[in-house]
């Protein structure tokens, strides 16, 4: 009897302190109104009166852990339930950002005044950024893979923007020891090209324009939407090729990868179509051109301009029905005055812009006006 008795008590102990441990949590997760998002899955957002709860889900490749942070407006005080999370005070006034794709989301808000620094500033191209730049207003802080740490502590940003390949962020965990905080953007990691595009709403929660924010994604989301139902208007759909070769190997985007779906809702037959992969394909030449040697169209190239030189670097393109004729786009010629590639640095925002180029390629006559933001026929 006394053992059951020790027993009981030690269930009712037991469990009064699970609850006392679980019980922040839960509460601070029950007062907050989720934000659902339309098609991106790697953060999700919590609304609250007085602070705003972000989870990054899927802050680098096969995360395990979800990354939390609380925003709390500047003129309020910070609540008691959050004192001990990471917080970030809003709006942002001095950020430093590292990736060229955060820069249109910058401006499309207004506020590209606020960035203070950039690792290796000559790729962006964005034309406000750029004389900001040019003026000596936003600094060279060194490579991703070397930052100049001094430097950036003299800028005294507010917050860090970064981004990661792995868990591995030791770069960035040396700032946060210093109290700057860094949220990592996952947006490249979204497999669909609306789900990346829909970034700019933390942005908006960052920088306190979230009408802004959800104004300027809801615009592409229309657009793009458009486009694709205008796409899928017709039956008939050209077979398309993808991606380079590298060393004898052919890389093409997976069949459920971001490129794929882009190809799909353009109203192009993908040959790769019925693979699940949402990464690229690493294949041998003789595999891609038994597939794909018919195909009308490839969507690809590099950074050539014309066929002859990409013949010149590669003989084996000239075996290619798309190669003799001349049906080759590439979206990597396109750049900016001080040679960044647009596409890499507007396209993951603009995903209508590269929807229609797309269409354009496809199904020419159903967009007899656009003209090619990204991309461009080898000629």
């Amino acid at each position: 009897m006394k053992l059951k008795h020790l027993l009981f008590i030690f269930c009712i102990v037991s469990l009064g302190s699970c609850k006392k441990q679980t019980s922040t949590k839960e509460k601070i997760a029950s007062l907050a109104i989720a934000k659902k998002t339309s098609y991106a899955d790697g953060f999700a957002v919590y609304k609250k009166e007085n602070y705003t709860k972000l989870q990054v889900i899927k802050p680098w490749p096969n995360a395990v852990d979800t990354l939390t942070y609380y925003f709390v407006p500047k003129n309020k005080v910070i609540p008691e339930i959050i004192k001990n999370q990471k917080i970030i005070r809003t709006p942002i006034e001095r950020v430093l950002v590292t990736s060229t794709t955060d820069i249109p989301l910058l401006e499309a808000l207004g506020v590209e005044h606020t960035l203070v620094g950039f690792p290796e500033p000559k790729y962006i191209s964005a034309k406000k950024t750029r004389k900001r730049i040019n003026t000596g207003q936003i600094k060279n802080v060194g490579s991703l893979l070397s930052l100049n740490t001094e430097l950036i502590l003299d800028l005294h940003p507010e917050l860090i923007i970064g981004f990661s390949s792995n868990a591995s962020v030791k770069a960035f965990d040396l700032f946060e020891r210093s109290g700057i905080t860094t949220v990592m953007n996952g947006s490249w990691l979204e497999s669909h090209p609306l789900g990346r595009a829909e970034w700019i709403k933390v942005f908006g929660y960052l920088f306190n324009k979230e009408k802004e924010a959800t104004a300027y994604y809801n615009t592409i989301k229309k657009n793009y939407l458009e486009g694709k139902k205008l796409a899928h208007s017709i039956t008939q759909k050209p077979t398309i090729l993808s991606g380079n070769m590298y060393k004898d190997v052919w890389y093409v985007p997976g069949g459920n990868s971001y490129a794929a779906k882009l190809i799909h809702d353009a109203g192009g037959d993908y040959l790769w179509k019925t693979d699940t992969n949402t990464g690229s394909l690493a294949l041998n030449f003789e595999s891609v051109y038994d597939k794909a040697q018919h195909a009308a169209i490839w969507i690809g190239g590099g950074n050539f301009t014309n066929t002859k030189a990409l013949a010149n670097f590669e003989e084996k393109y000239t075996l290619f029905d798309a190669f003799t004729k001349q049906q080759i786009f590439s979206k990597d010629i396109k750049k900016g005055a001080t040679g960044g590639i647009l596409y890499y640095e507007q396209g993951s925002l603009r995903a209508d812009w590269v929807l229609l180029d797309l269409i354009k390629i496809f199904h020419p006559n159903l967009v007899p006006n656009h003209q090619f933001h990204f991309y461009q026929k080898l000629e």
